[in-house]
């Protein structure tokens, strides 16, 4: 390169220096914008509280549901799980009958944690333990609503439904108090979970004939997985894809019980039991399920079938009851045959099956019923 080239290119690398310095900064490209937030999916936790059943339900808006809550020993369980998942208060308490490896639980929650509403079966057992359980119901001001088929709670997107008890309740079954279980069904975009309660053949086999729509993906299996608790028949009825058992180790009864397991195996439903893989956290984003186990294996399911709310269209079924709430009271105790109401240590106390509670002596006088003879002045 020549004298005069080399000078030439060295002026002119200074003039685009120079040119560069006097050049205003350009700013930067602005980042791309940050992609929407995912919606919370709804998890649905099964707590391993033994031998019992307690189900923490959080949904996409928020709210807190509680169906169960074990028996009186699993109640410090159940409380620190919930604070565990940042659980303040709970919107929705549901006793899904009063035996006490479901209800026992509730007695430490309700002190543990402000509750709004408690949803009932309306079964009177008349234990000491549904007797505390209803009496902190009203020391603590929770409203109480009676659960009957075609009842429907609406929690932001998700809906859950009762499916059963209905009036007239079953009695002279095998055992009343379970097959008067609240059953619910949880829908959240194409997906459903079915929770059974301890139903047994009888309360069943009424679910079915009454033409109730069954169909989920989750099925929260009846009776801990007693024999009579699951058939082949429900199985084919509601197709399940995930089954939960919620049972103890080396529990007394023996569940769950080899008839359920195989009515469960030969519809090919992934089984998962609180006694083998402990607390079972179910997520769903409207469109697919996960099941993260304590212990065991991961599983993503893809709903078989869309869901409907409702009925099935291929039954005959009963109009549904209309929604009702009641006022709690463990003190009047009326008999819906013969119109009479009685004090709670009244030695002529109705059949479980035929007892109305009312809140007060005013109440019952109300309802058009009147005073036993023999208890109330």
């Amino acid at each position: 390169m020549g004298m005069r080239q080399r000078r030439w290119g060295m002026g002119l690398l200074a003039l685009l220096l120079g040119l560069a310095g006097c050049a205003r900064r350009v700013p930067p490209p602005p980042p791309p914008p940050a992609p929407p937030p995912r919606e919370v999916p709804l998890r649905v936790h099964f707590l391993d509280v033994g031998q019992g059943d307690a189900v923490l339900i959080q949904t996409p808006e928020g709210k807190n549901l509680l169906l169960d809550g074990g028996e009186r020993g699993a109640g410090g369980t159940v409380i620190a799980y919930l604070r565990q998942q940042g659980v303040t208060a709970l919107d929705l308490v549901i006793a899904s009958h009063p035996h006490e490896d479901h209800i026992g639980g509730l007695l430490e929650v309700l002190t543990a944690f402000p509750v709004k509403t408690l949803l009932d079966s309306g079964y009177v057992l008349g234990t000491p333990t549904q007797e505390r359980l209803l009496e902190l119901v009203r020391e603590r001001g929770v409203r109480y609503r009676l659960g009957r088929a075609g009842n429907v709670i609406r929690a932001g997107p998700c809906t859950l439904e009762v499916l059963a008890p209905e009036e007239p309740l079953l009695h002279d079954t095998e055992s009343d108090a379970n097959n008067n279980s609240l059953v619910l069904r949880l829908i959240y975009g194409q997906t459903a979970f079915l929770f059974t309660g301890d139903l047994e053949e009888a309360g069943r086999q009424r679910l079915l004939r009454h033409g109730r729509e069954v169909r989920s993906q989750v099925l929260k299996v009846a009776h801990h997985g007693s024999r009579n608790g699951t058939d082949e028949k429900f199985v084919a009825a509601v197709q399940p894809q995930v089954a939960i058992i919620s049972c103890g180790a080396n529990n007394s009864y023996g569940h769950p019980h080899r008839e359920a397991l195989r009515a469960l195996r030969l519809a090919q439903v992934h089984v998962y039991t609180t006694r083998d893989n402990g607390n079972i956290v179910v997520t769903s984003d409207g469109q697919q399920i996960a099941v993260c186990p304590e212990r065991g294996g991961e599983l993503i399911v893809r709903p078989r079938l869309r869901p409907s709310a409702g009925k099935s269209p291929s039954s005959s079924p009963r109009p549904a009851a209309e929604k009702q709430e009641i006022p709690l009271t463990g003190r009047y105790i009326g008999n819906r045959n013969s119109k009479v109401f009685h004090g709670p240590e009244c030695k002529t106390l109705p059949a479980p099956r035929n007892r109305v509670l009312f809140p007060t002596r005013e109440a019952a006088l109300q309802a058009g019923y009147r005073p036993c003879r023999r208890c109330q002045p």
